[in-house]
């Protein structure tokens, strides 16, 4: 529940997700092979340019025709980047329903913790 309170983020938005572990590695390198785009990495003109390739993929198979419905459809808010003030605010969730946490009051429940997970005694920033 406070989870849910701090991203959003049901159960039943990912009931019929991956587990985490099975797909924490996927990054540029990864999606371009799965939708078969040639990618020599850390090149800027071919990182952005299979940027663009990885979202009109993903406009086709969305039946999305703009950047405005891919917000709507994943309920996210891209990041933006202010050069004028050089200054970037990340990409956020848009989720209305959802009640505000203070992050001072979250515990973790150590009934739950799994000395197998990518994140046992990691610190994560």
């Amino acid at each position: 529940m406070i989870n849910i309170r701090i991203h959003g983020i049901t159960p039943e938005d990912t009931e019929n997700s991956p587990e985490f572990d099975s797909i924490w590695k996927d990054n540029l390198n990864a999606i371009c092979d799965y939708f078969n785009i040639p990618l020599k990495h850390h090149r800027a003109e071919h990182d952005a340019r299979a940027c663009a390739e990885i979202c009109l993929k993903c406009f086709g198979e969305g039946q999305i025709d703009d950047f405005g419905q891919l917000a709507d459809k994943y309920r996210m808010r891209p990041g933006i980047m202010n050069c004028i003030e050089k200054s970037y605010t990340g990409p956020y969730s848009i989720r209305k329903d959802r009640e505000k946490s203070d992050a001072r009051e979250i515990r973790g429940d150590k009934t739950k913790i799994n000395p197998d997970s990518l994140f046992y005694e990691c610190i994560v920033s």
